[in-house]
Parts: structure tokens; C-alpha cells; sequence
């Protein structure tokens, strides 16, 4: 197993079982509430992702399915039309999981898999939303695509409200 990832801050780490082509999240803490409930919404709304999860009294682990693909922030097809297509799709991903949302709509969070689809991973911040509408939610995935992705967004969204 290798570690990829370690947030001290959040007090996690983040493993790759390159056999099983899983993830595995350890927590430094235990949370009973979280640990209880969070499984059960990742099942819910991102089906066939979650593995499974165990626990001490003072940490837990979390171990998810690897979605193939490439991370969006680094797909080389950002054309106009791919960006709308997976911009739609987030649309429909808060339609489809409303008042639940993934939460992390960072680029780095959204796979495209082998045959173009997107697909959301990383799902510590699925829970019911604290924004009050979709419309929030939507700008939302617009600051941060913005953010993660610079320029290109941009000028998506300038041909996105002249083609919209």
C-alpha cells in the first residue's frame, strides 16, 4: 500500500491498494456520528464506490473502489463543448442528489473515465448541504472550476452565456 496523500491538519491520510484498486482513508479521530452515517450516503448517491470501513476508539478508516479514468483538472480535451458537457452533468449530479451534495466540486475530484464520463470521487464533504438553494451550488462548481482550471473556465463561460 502507498501513502499519496497527508493532511495533518485534517489529521488524514489517504493510501492506494494498488492490488485491489482501492483508497483507503484513515482518520486520526473517531467521529461515531459520521462513521455511522457517511457510508450509507456514499452508497445511496455514488452506488459501487464504497468498500467498506472499520474502526478503533479513536480513529476510522473508509475504503472506496478507484474509479479509472483521468482527473478532469488534468484531461486534455478542454475544449467549449467538453466543459459544457461536464459542467451540465454537475448540474444534474446536485439534481439527482439534492439537499445532498459531493460538496468538493474541485477539479481534482471529478474522474473522466475510459469512455469520456464524468464521475465524482473523494466523498468526505457529501452531506446535506448548508447552501440554501441550487443556484448557490452552481456557483459554487463555477468558483471552483475557475479556480482549479483558470483561463480555459473563463472563456467557457464567456461562449456558454453567448451560446446558451
Amino acid at each position: 500500500m502507498e501513502l499519496i496523500k497527508s493532511a495533518a491538519y485534517k489529521k488524514t491520510k489517504v493510501y492506494y491498494d494498488a492490488i485491489n484498486k482501492h483508497y483507503i482513508k484513515h482518520y486520526g479521530y473517531f467521529d461515531k456520528d459520521w462513521y455511522d452515517e457517511h457510508p450509507k450516503l456514499v452508497d445511496k448517491y455514488y452506488p459501487g464506490n464504497f468498500v467498506s470501513k472499520t474502526c478503533t476508539k479513536d480513529s476510522m478508516t473508509i475504503t472506496f473502489h478507484e474509479v479509472e479514468g483521468e482527473p478532469f483538472s488534468r484531461y486534455h480535451m478542454y475544449t467549449n463543448e467538453y466543459f459544457d458537457n461536464v459542467y451540465q452533468w454537475l448540474l444534474k449530479d446536485i439534481d439527482r442528489t439534492w439537499p445532498y451534495t459531493h460538496g468538493d466540486y474541485g477539479v481534482g475530484n471529478i474522474i473522466i473515465t475510459p469512455n469520456g464520463t464524468p464521475a465524482m470521487i473523494d466523498f468526505e464533504t457529501l452531506s446535506k448541504t448548508r447552501l440554501l438553494t441550487k443556484r448557490k451550488a452552481h456557483n459554487k462548481i463555477h468558483s471552483r472550476f475557475l479556480k482549479g482550471i483558470g483561463k480555459p473556465w473563463h472563456y467557457y463561460t464567456i461562449w456558454r452565456d453567448k451560446n446558451v
